[in-house]
């Protein structure tokens, strides 16, 4: 029996129940997998009681200090990293400890992470064994990204289970329209526009309800969506549920008419899977028309289309007879598409596939990445040597500027210094203060702008009591790039001593 480590952020998670339901499946056609992840909360598992008896399947399930330690603990034949984001590091530990490595590609994944580092998926890219995409776009995409056109990829598709999401009632012929939408509070999900639609709606004399469902944490995808309800005068008319079970998922389905899903972008959309299997015709934009058939299980917008989406959810509020033929549509594909079986035989099929062949150049890929690691340490050995010549230099400027100070400053006169925020420069047995300064003693968080600035501001704490200037090493530079501020100090006040070893002093009484 081969044995199969899943990583993940967290699990389980109610909204990553696809997760759960792989784990589940692959356990059943007889491998012996486990989970690595981040974190496991007591409250997850409660979503997932009856489908995850904690007592059996708990000890599969591992919360990571070390992914190389569980590795080596582990040995697995193969490790999958659910998200390609997760993998970038991860993957290489996995090649090293003997496994083949494989990740799955999502919209989110490839469709905004990293977009502002050509690199980000570099080292991934060179890593993997094989690829799993949601659908063929995002191999595309990928591509377009970096990947290599002949990297060994699979397209399996999110699969719904369709004997617990299935029609329960009849459809309503009457009421309000109900539309529900499935999904986190995520600027990807495209709530904005979704509710500028159901404005448009109100306001064509559309009566409705609007259940939102998902996770509305405190970030800006919530402050973007209960903004919209605001700006829109839609608070009568939406609720936001909150995180919310499968089990509620089906009872949120079953509740509505329609779905709605306005993303901006997507991998895939398995509340949208779910929705057809319960016969819920479905309102989105194209950004999933990979899982939505417009005109046969949904009507299908383009992205931000406000009024596309609002004028198919009015034809849908005055044609029942069409809601009904959409969701049966829809169930009937759901079925044939989108089954669980036939997923976790396509995983099963692959991963035996890679298992039962030796990658080509296996043995150069393992130089490589030993090649990038041997690197990324001496990169980091570079930083470290840095970071101490700086400790170094930091250190000697300061007990430098004390030695200066004790020999020039008497002890009971106040002194500033050209800091840069740095406290320990101020610890010199005298009363010292930063230079510049905010109006709470501070250090100003920036230099002047010009030695007219540097001059306004040194006068100014002059006359509250300032009487020495002091210039550590490390800030000798101010001499020549404030020349103004030089000059000022040379003709006004006392120079006591400069020196390019130990600093500056400046007595700040006017020359007789």
């Amino acid at each position: 029996m081969s044995r199969v480590l899943l990583v993940c952020n967290q699990f389980p998670k109610f909204s990553e129940s696809f997760i759960v339901r792989k784990f589940l499946g692959l356990v059943g056609d007889g491998w012996d997998v486990h989970v690595a992840c981040n974190r496991s909360d007591d409250e997850q598992w409660g979503h997932f009681a009856s489908l995850l008896p904690r007592a059996e399947f708990a000890s599969r399930v591992h919360v990571l200090d070390s992914l190389e330690a569980l590795l080596d603990e582990l040995r697995p034949d193969l490790v999958h990293f659910e998200f390609g984001h997760h993998a970038r590091g991860g993957a290489r530990t996995a090649v090293l400890a003997g496994a083949r490595v494989v990740a799955s590609l999502r919209g989110n994944d490839i469709n905004a992470n990293g977009l502002d580092d050509p690199e980000f998926f570099t080292d991934l890219w060179e890593t993997l064994d094989g690829l799993h995409v949601l659908r063929g776009a995002l191999f595309d995409r990928a591509v377009q990204r970096g990947c290599p056109p002949g990297l060994p990829h699979v397209e399996i598709a999110p699969a719904v289970d369709t004997a617990f999401f299935r029609p329960r009632k009849r459809a309503r012929e009457d009421g309000p329209l109900r539309v529900l939408s499935v999904g986190r509070l995520h600027w990807m999900k495209g709530y904005p526009t979704a509710l500028h639609a159901m404005a448009l709606l109100r306001d064509r004399g559309v009566a409705f309800e609007y259940r939102i469902a998902g996770a509305a944490d405190y970030g800006e995808g919530k402050i973007e969506t209960v903004f919209a309800i605001h700006d829109h005068g839609l608070e009568a008319a939406v609720e936001l549920l909150g995180p919310v079970s499968q089990h509620e998922v089906r009872e949120q389905l079953d509740w509505c008419d329609v779905l709605l899903h306005a993303a901006v972008s997507e991998g895939f959309c398995n509340a949208a899977l779910e929705a057809q299997a319960m016969g819920v015709p479905v309102v989105c934009t194209n950004a999933i028309a990979g899982n939505v058939v417009d005109g046969q299980t949904g009507l299908v917008s383009a992205v931000r289309d406000e009024v596309g989406l609002a004028s198919s959810l009015e034809l849908l509020a005055h044609t029942p007879r069409l809601r009904r033929r959409l969701g049966v549509t829809g169930r009937r594909r759901a079925r044939r598409e989108f089954a669980l079986e036939e997923q976790i035989d396509r995983f099963s099929d692959w991963y035996r596939e890679l298992l039962a062949t030796r990658p080509e150049g296996a043995e150069a890929r393992m130089l490589r990445i030993r090649l990038r690691q041997a690197q990324d340490k001496l990169q980091e050995l570079e930083f470290e040597r840095e970071r101490l010549a700086r400790d170094v230099e930091r250190r000697e400027s300061v007990e430098a500027v004390r030695e200066l100070v004790h020999e020039h400053v008497p002890e009971d006169e106040r002194v500033l210094v050209v800091s840069r925020g740095d406290e320990s420069l101020l610890e010199l047995g005298r009363v010292a203060g930063h230079f510049p300064q905010s109006d709470d003693g501070r250090y100003l968080g920036h230099h002047p702008a010009s030695s007219a600035d540097a001059i306004a501001q040194l006068e100014l704490l002059r006359d509250h009591g300032a009487a020495f200037l002091v210039f550590p090493r490390t800030g000798l530079w101010w001499l020549e790039h404030y020349r103004g501020l030089r000059d000022h100090l040379e003709e006004n006040y006392t120079r006591l001593a400069v020196d390019e070893q130990s600093g500056a002093v400046f007595e700040l009484r006017a020359v007789a």
